[in-house]
């Protein structure tokens, strides 16, 4: 599976790296992990409490997951947003947020790359 980040998540990335040292390394075990889910006998994952999806059509599902950090311990303040191709070839990172600073996703942004 390829992943690519948008103009946006790559700015996020940096303050949040700048803020939470483990970053970019989570995202590595993120991508592991999302690699594995895109599996047909996976698909089940993508619901449930780490994993939902907001959006799905025919070519792409939109999913938000809980963005576990390291060095927030435990808390699961952080939320990604990606946008994942049905058949598994290929994911998009598109927002990166606290859930402190705002509680919801930014649907023009999905919209915007969907």
């Amino acid at each position: 599976m390829n992943f690519n980040q948008t103009a946006e998540f790559k700015k996020e990335l940096k303050q949040f790296t700048k803020s939470y040292r483990s970053v970019p390394n989570d995202l590595l075990e993120l991508e592991k992990t999302a690699s594995i889910l895109h599996l047909p006998q996976m698909q089940h994952l993508f619901s449930g409490k780490s994993f939902s999806k907001l959006t799905v059509t025919a070519t792409h599902t939109v999913v938000k997951a809980r963005f576990d950090c390291a060095s927030l311990g435990s808390k699961g303040l952080l939320r990604i947003i990606a946008i994942v191709n049905n058949d598994g070839s290929e994911a998009i990172f598109v927002e990166l947020y606290s859930k402190s600073n705002k509680p919801r996703e930014d649907f023009n942004r999905i919209k915007k790359y969907l």
